[in-house]
């Protein structure tokens, strides 16, 4: 059919089985001066922008944001999230207060607070490429999940969580 397909299999496969969560550390509102392309203080006639840090960054989890991955926008976690809720434009940042740890450079977030989560689907292919620590920032658990039909269904196989 005159068709080529160039394709990266092994990210194919390993893109949807990672899920990241991560918390945030902290938090600064500022708004957009359209004429310098600068972060000002907030003035009360401005729609706020904000800036969040997450205890996670491009020196751990995010590493492939280094390489030139894109990472999407992530899903909010929190406890009372309206689908009517305002957003704003955002960006998040590691916690490392490096220029280079900018994690997403602008999204549209309903406004979080410290302590509030975001998760980051299909972070398999673009998340684990070799996280180090950066400075005294230590690395952030891991925790495997499985359904208990597939749990049974690899104990039947042999495999266990010592192999």
């Amino acid at each position: 059919s005159g068709v080529s397909i160039i394709a990266e299999p092994g990210n194919f496969f390993v893109f949807s089985c990672f899920t990241l969560a991560v918390n945030v550390i902290g938090k600064k509102a500022a708004y957009r001066n359209l004429h310098t392309s600068t972060h000002d203080k907030l003035t009360s006639s401005d729609a706020p922008e904000f800036v969040y840090y997450m205890n996670d960054g491009v020196y751990g989890s995010f590493m492939g944001r280094l390489f030139g991955n894109i990472i999407s926008t992530p899903s909010v976690h929190k406890m009372s999230l309206t689908l009517d809720e305002p957003v704003f434009s955002s960006s998040l940042w590691g916690p490392s207060c490096d220029p280079l740890d900018q994690v997403v450079e602008r999204c549209l977030l309903p406004e979080l607070a410290v302590g509030d989560w975001l998760v980051f689907s299909n972070m398999g292919a673009s998340g684990q490429e070799g996280p180090a620590t950066f400075s005294d920032t230590d690395q952030p658990p891991v925790y495997y999940t499985i359904s208990t039909d597939d749990w049974f269904e690899m104990q039947e196989a042999g495999i266990s969580l010592d192999d």
